[in-house]
């Protein structure tokens, strides 16, 4: 989906390692962070291409999937990847109207609302709704 490279920085002072893939339609940014030394790793706002993250975690133990927000560009990916994972979601409660919002959108317009850029991404041609076959979070974190 997306031009832009995988990019792994880490940070000696803070002892973390940091990779941020770029997915999706609106190129939202999905983060895998562990300590530096570890293996142990969390995966933050895993928005679409679940295979894509599945081998960036190649090597690394996963230990849960972070949530910062639920709009669509922020959660695709993550029924496939809490899937073939098993580790807890993790989202704030107070954010849980959020992914209902995004589905009666969907429902209503038949495409996702990427706010101001909608109509322009649709015009060149992103489809903005997931395929048929492409399974849709239930909404419900493991863990809040």
């Amino acid at each position: 989906m997306s031009g832009a490279a995988d990019v792994e920085v880490v940070d000696d002072r803070a002892e973390l390692a940091i990779r941020r893939l770029v997915v999706g339609p609106l190129e939202t940014n999905c983060w895998v962070v562990r300590d530096a030394g570890a293996r142990e790793a969390i995966v933050i706002d895993p928005g679409d291409e679940p295979e894509r993250i599945l081998r960036a975690l190649a090597g690394l133990i996963p230990l849960a999937i972070v949530l910062t927000h639920a709009h669509w560009d922020h959660v695709l990916g993550l029924p496939a990847l809490s899937r073939a994972l098993g580790v807890p979601v993790i989202a704030h409660p107070d954010d849980s109207p959020v992914w209902p919002r995004e589905l009666e959108h969907l429902a209503e317009h038949g495409a996702w609302d990427a706010g101001t850029a909608t109509a322009e991404l649709l015009a060149a041609g992103h489809e903005l709704r997931p395929a048929a076959e492409h399974e849709l979070w239930n909404g419900a974190p493991s863990r809040t």
